[in-house]
């Protein structure tokens, strides 16, 4: 994404039974309207499963920064329209791109590594957990190497934090 838009994920739902069938269908159609009109493209479009008892759609929207007000403001119009509580919209701050491993690189738990030392590698916005030592993922936006071994099983897993100044 350039700095000038960003993605939005926007979710709706008649899991109450508030809406008829065609009211759904209306529904569905004017978001589907307002997020063409104010996003630049639609990476992808989810609806629950036919025989579910929920009704849910989800979009995954690029937005440009300047819309995203209007795009708010036309979804809470909508949702007054419906007599829908709220409709649920998702700014991604930052995405992240996982490039394929081997499945060797980064092991399912210590014991699978089978005393061969590994390296898991980090991304500057991935924080360790069971770190013995606090240490913390480089700021500098250095790709940080944790060696991982079993006989310093220091780390368990990873999961994303926020980026710096976010």
């Amino acid at each position: 994404m350039g700095k000038e838009h960003g993605l939005a994920y926007v979710s709706i739902g008649n899991s109450d039974d508030k809406l008829t069938q065609q009211q759904w269908y209306e529904f569905v159609t004017d978001v589907r309207v307002a997020l063409g009109r104010y996003g630049i493209e639609t990476h992808g479009e989810w609806f629950s499963p036919s025989e579910s008892p929920f009704q849910n759609a989800c979009w995954c929207v690029v937005v440009p920064h300047a819309a995203r007000m209007a795009l708010q403001q036309a979804l809470a119009r909508l949702a007054h329209a419906y007599g829908q509580d709220s409709i649920a919209y998702a700014d991604v701050l930052f995405t992240t791109f996982i490039e394929p491993a081997e499945p060797h690189v980064v092991p399912a738990n210590v014991s699978d590594v089978a005393g061969q030392a590994q390296t898991l590698e980090l991304h500057p916005n991935c924080t360790p957990i069971g770190v013995a030592s606090g240490q913390q993922p480089d700021q500098g936006g250095d790709v940080e190497r944790v060696p991982l071994t079993t006989e310093n099983p220091q780390v368990t897993s990873v999961y994303p934090t926020a980026p710096p100044g976010v």
